[in-house]
């Protein structure tokens, strides 16, 4: 994308990747009617250069523009050309430029014409260079007289009636324009000043200004408006259009914003998300172009739109060169245009229309683009994608350090455990399979930046080939931390972790089939950079002992008594150790009381900003497994909930009313919960 005047532009573009399923239509040839366009344009500015000021000096503010060309008239074949662009002499000089860009056009590329006036129109076919003044009641030479219901009204003596002698006078009132009075408007016949009598007085020059001594016997029937209120900067008129070089190919498909939107949980649904992911995805990438355009609710022309970034606390999308904010009340629809080459070089662009609809308006769709929608979904079609989605948003500017666990459902778990790993080094956790790294992730790799990797896990989790690819080919230094199994591996991870802090930290014990409770409690390990410790339900195993002997101040057992037995508390207290539990009848209870312990008004990680909710079923969890690490990048909590909010989940969220805020990761969250969400929060 290009930068215009401090923002980011959405311009026009250039593609060869997999559009969405949802997305996919019929290709057409073009029905071109650019050559009409080209003729209307041309016309326009023939028109331009036609527009001159009065030849009438009398009617202007700088009697040197006289009969000048009004228009300034630049083209270029960018927006940052033109502003360097010298203005064009005359229309012939115009037609030449134009044919010559014109030629030399590739698809999807543009012509951009701007012309600029420090003029305004008092006919339709008289331009002056002056701002129009008003009687304000105090003008002399004018007869003010108060009406009945206290308006004042004006009269200007002009010359008598040339027949019956009568008085004639000009009514003005105040707020009408302003005349000036020492430039009469004297009766003309055939090319002459004439008396009351008819008879030619003296030739008219429109370069002489008369006045009542040098044409004494001349009928004044008025008086020119008063130009001593030039036109400034500030004033100008000015007007930028465009020729794009048509498609070979086009596909065109229309959405309302309720086929994409869930306006209950103030979310696009998946196939809105998908949508969006695949803009986001071609945007930027080589040989792709990508605009947002606004369609006009009144004229239906469409406008080029931007989303300026000048304050990032605000967002705000404007017209390009308008500097106008764009409301959804000034559009009928918006529209994003995708254009690239195909395999045979044929330039194809593809245009996706979203129209409001009954119940769901197009403030929603300008919502999300400036990232104001209170609901953002970080989702993809597969674990993977959802991985990737997650650190794309959560990491925009990249991260040197990356993270990456197994995607398998037999090693959900040590993704979990590895929370506090990646939030020692802010960076995110990516999915792998066993033996092949998903292209997705190799290109959210080299988006990041990332130079060190650290595997999660044994060979049998992320297969040696994995890590050998990552370190010959494509030359990272890799690190792997593992041990035997999930228990010995969640301790290998905690030493990295613990390491790093001069004095002993805070430890989380979660029973080793307890994943959901492990996802409950990631955030909280991340943003206290706090060791998770998997442990067997029937107690702590030697290791476990001898970790928490060594680095542990404070232990927190997180779990209900299947996943955390009295053995392991026992085992915990004889270590001298204070131990709290986390736990409630269900896991959804369970992170109740995680939320409750560590993100209630006046906890530890209470903070004024969103809420990351997941899906709570064991087959759902790996989506969220790199959920631990954005939460705890925000120091937000992870809401475990699918279908419904347990009634402790409800009663916690009501201690956290300042979060109107949430991210869903993954897809399958019902809008029932997001809905009781924000009904919670109001």
């Amino acid at each position: 994308m290009q930068r215009h005047k401090g923002a980011i532009v959405l311009t026009s573009i250039l593609v060869s990747v997999s559009m969405p399923v949802s997305a996919m239509s019929p290709r057409s040839v073009i029905d071109s009617n650019e050559q009409e366009k080209i003729t209307k344009l041309k016309e326009t500015i023939y028109e331009k250069f036609n527009g001159r000021y009065a030849k009438n000096i009398a009617m202007l503010n700088d009697p040197k523009n006289s009969g000048k060309v009004a228009y300034n008239i630049k083209i270029a074949s960018s927006l940052q050309e033109l502003e360097s662009a010298s203005n064009l002499l005359s229309y012939a000089q115009f037609e030449k430029e134009f044919d010559k860009l014109y030629e030399s056009l590739d698809y999807g590329e543009k012509i951009v014409l701007r012309y600029t006036s420090y003029g305004r129109h008092i006919d339709e076919e008289t331009l002056v260079d002056y701002n129009v003044n008003k009687y304000n009641g105090s003008e002399q030479e004018v007869s003010w007289s108060i009406l009945e219901d206290g308006k004042k009204i004006g009269r200007i003596p002009l010359s008598p009636d040339t027949e019956t002698g009568d008085v004639r006078y000009i009514t003005v009132k105040i707020g009408d324009t302003k005349l000036d009075l020492s430039r009469p408007i004297f009766r003309q016949k055939n090319g002459y000043y004439i008396d009351k009598n008819g008879d030619g007085i003296k030739r008219v020059n429109d370069l002489q200004i008369e006045t009542k001594e040098s044409l004494p016997n001349g009928i004044v029937d008025g008086y020119y408006e008063d130009s001593s209120n030039p036109i400034k900067d500030c004033d100008k008129i000015e007007d930028t259009e465009a020729i794009i070089k048509s498609a070979d190919e086009s596909t065109s498909t229309n959405y309302t914003v309720s086929d994409i939107y869930d306006t209950k949980a103030y979310r696009l649904n998946m196939k809105g998300n998908e949508l969006f992911n695949y803009i986001d995805s071609v945007d930027g990438k080589e040989n792709y172009t990508v605009s947002i355009n606004g369609i006009s609710s009144t004229t239906a022309y469409s406008h080029p739109m931007y989303i300026d970034y000048t304050n990032e606390d605000d967002l705000v999308i404007k017209y390009i060169d308008n500097d106008k904010v764009v409301e959804a009340k000034d559009l009928s629809a918006i529209s994003f245009i995708i254009g690239y080459r195909n395999n045979d070089k044929k330039y194809i662009k593809d245009e996706y229309i979203i129209k409001p609809s009954r119940n769901a308006g197009l403030e929603n769709i300008l919502n999300i683009l400036t990232q104001k929608n209170k609901t953002r979904t970080f989702a993809g079609m597969d674990r993977y994608l959802t991985s990737t989605q997650v650190s794309k948003n959560g990491w925009k500017n990249g991260s040197e350090d990356l993270v990456i666990v197994s995607g398998d459902n037999n090693a959900l778990v040590d993704g979990l455990t590895a929370t506090p790993l990646a939030a020692s080094m802010n960076a995110p956790i990516l999915l792998t399979k066993k033996d092949e790294i998903p292209q997705c992730v190799i290109d959210e790799i080299d988006r990041l930046g990332v130079k060190n990797v650290y595997i999660v896990g044994g060979y049998n989790s992320v297969s040696k080939e994995v890590s050998d690819k990552l370190y010959r080919y494509y030359g990272k230094n890799v690190n792997r931390i593992e041990g035997n199994d999930r228990y010995e591996t969640s301790i290998a991870v905690g030493e990295s972790v613990a390491k790093k802090s001069k004095s002993k930290v805070d430890t989380f014990v979660v029973g080793g089939n307890g994943m959901a409770d492990a996802l409950s409690i990631s955030s909280v390990a991340g943003s206290k950079t706090s060791p998770i410790i998997l442990t067997k339900s029937n107690g702590l195993s030697s290791d476990a002992k001898h970790f928490l002997s060594s680095y542990s101040n404070d232990a927190y057992t997180v779990g209900g008594k299947n996943n955390i037995s009295n053995q392991v508390i026992i085992d915990i207290l004889k270590l001298n150790i204070d131990h709290k539990n986390l736990s409630g009848e269900n896991r959804q209870d369970t992170n109740a009381s995680v939320i409750r312990e560590f993100y209630s008004e006046n906890k530890e990680l209470f903070e004024n900003g969103s809420v990351v909710f997941s899906k709570s079923e064991d087959a759902s969890l790996v989506d969220a497994l790199g959920a631990g690490a954005l939460a705890s990048n925000i120091d937000a909590p992870i809401v475990l909930a699918s279908n419904e909010l347990s009634e402790e989940q409800e009663n916690v969220l009501t201690m956290i009313k300042n979060k109107d805020k949430a991210i869903e990761v993954g897809y399958g969250i019902s809008s029932n919960v997001l809905e009781r969400f924000f009904h919670i929060n109001r």
